[in-house]
């Protein structure tokens, strides 16, 4: 047997560790590699010998493409030429992802003028293959110590706004995903810059490792719930709150998203609302919850009995809408939820809303309504809801307070007085 040199012995090293193992017997070398059962068993036979000519014209007489090149970049290996393992390596690649194509391109950058930072990543796949694969595994830690040392070095040269430093983080993290503090770094970075997906996913990976401080938990809530991702926002909204009951700021935001995601959790009750001819009273209270929650949000409330719809769909809306006083109950404490909705109760919604806002009435008193006597018991309200101009009297200065308000009307109303919000 020929004499190997340094770089066979590595080689064999390495052929002996590959996935099925490489077992050591009388000193010869036994190899098994994952996908080679079709090889020529006479080609690893000369590479075990060192005799990589010979085995490259083995392999490169093998059908199986697959096989061909897997053979012929570890015989190219063996030789010392590295690129043409790396090509021949690729090639296998191409026609089959497996555990051996892996280690042979690490391989062809493991060495002193290879590339570092290939040759890990080639090995990290080598080893998502094959975990247990010990040579992989310590190859791959001392790897990352080398890599890290010297990206560690390379970025204090760096200042914090340098265009370079977002690419040098990514190539730290890859190295090693639980560096916390370069990962802060690189969240706080993508928030600022509006780059919300990446700073999502990486707030996300960050949980994995530690739990991040307050004011990144703060912008991150904020960042979901700008990009409308409502329901996690309240999720960690209300973690914060929870974490810090004392801070006023956090107890708001809290609730005023919870609103928003009842609004939205309201919608498809309402959704075709607009077409239809009468609104129920469950309807209108949902609708005007979904459209003016923001508003409603906030104001003060008071306990009310309502024995009719512990099992109704609107149950949650219509209480919102009750307990702040807009809209009242029968005097026996029921709703009637699927009572039609006049158009005095909906004026008085929009009287006690208005009220509550402190958003006065332009025209008070300029319109004198036929069909609301004196006597009638929301006459005050439904004149301040005229006056206001969200619902309107007909030609004839009739308001027909007792008819069911239409879809198309409850939603103009809604779009009148949204308009009076932003005016404030």
């Amino acid at each position: 047997m020929k004499k190997t040199t340094g770089l066979t012995l590595s080689i064999f090293l390495f052929l002996a560790l590959t996935l099925c193992s490489c077992v050591k017997r009388g000193g010869e070398i036994n190899l098994c590699l994952d996908g080679a059962q079709g090889l020529s068993q006479d080609g690893w036979n000369r590479l075990q010998k060192g005799e990589a000519g010979k085995a490259l014209a083995l392999f490169e007489k093998i059908d199986d493409p697959y096989q061909r090149w897997l053979g012929s970049g570890y015989a190219y290996l063996l030789q010392g030429k590295r690129e043409k393992a790396r090509e021949a390596f690729r090639y296998a690649l191409a026609k089959k992802e497996s555990f051996s194509v892996y280690c042979g391109l690490a391989q062809s950058e493991d060495h002193p003028k290879g590339n570092q930072e290939n040759a890990f990543s080639f090995y990290h796949k080598a080893a998502s293959l094959n975990p247990q694969d010990s040579f992989v595994k310590e190859r791959l830690t001392q790897l990352r110590t080398s890599l890290l040392q010297r990206l560690s070095a390379q970025i204090e040269t760096l200042s914090k706004d340098s265009p370079e430093r977002e690419a040098l983080i990514l190539k730290i993290l890859y190295v090693a995903p639980d560096a916390s503090l370069y990962r802060s770094e690189l969240i706080h970075y993508y928030f600022g810059k509006g780059i919300m997906k990446e700073a999502i996913d990486h707030y996300n990976t960050l949980l994995k490792y530690v739990q991040p401080d307050q004011s990144l938990r703060v912008v991150y809530a904020n960042a979901l719930y700008n990009e409308g991702i409502y329901s996690s926002a309240l999720t960690a909204m209300e973690e914060l709150f929870k974490d810090y009951p004392d801070n006023r700021e956090y107890e708001r935001l809290y609730y005023n998203w919870k609103a928003k995601v009842d609004a939205l959790k309201a919608q498809p009750y309402v959704k075709n609302l607009s077409s239809q001819a009468s609104v129920t009273r469950a309807e209108a209270a949902t609708f005007l919850w979904v459209k003016l929650h923001e508003a409603i949000e906030g104001l003060p409330t008071r306990a009310e009995i309502l024995l009719d719809i512990d099992t109704h769909w609107g149950k949650e809306f219509i209480q919102k809408v009750v307990y702040a006083g807009l809209i009242s109950p029968e005097d026996n404490h029921t709703f009637v939820p699927e009572k039609s909705f006049s158009r005095w109760e909906l004026a008085t919604f929009y009287a006690r809303l208005a009220k509550e806002l402190k958003i006065e009435a332009a025209n008070r008193g300029k319109t004198m309504l036929k069909d609301v006597p004196a006597y009638h018991r929301q006459r005050k309200e439904i004149e301040n809801a005229v006056a206001l101009g969200v619902l309107l009297p007909d030609g004839a200065q009739r308001f027909s307070p007792g008819r069911s308000v239409s879809g198309k009307e409850l939603a103009e109303s809604v779009d009148r007085f949204s308009q009076l919000i932003r005016k404030r």
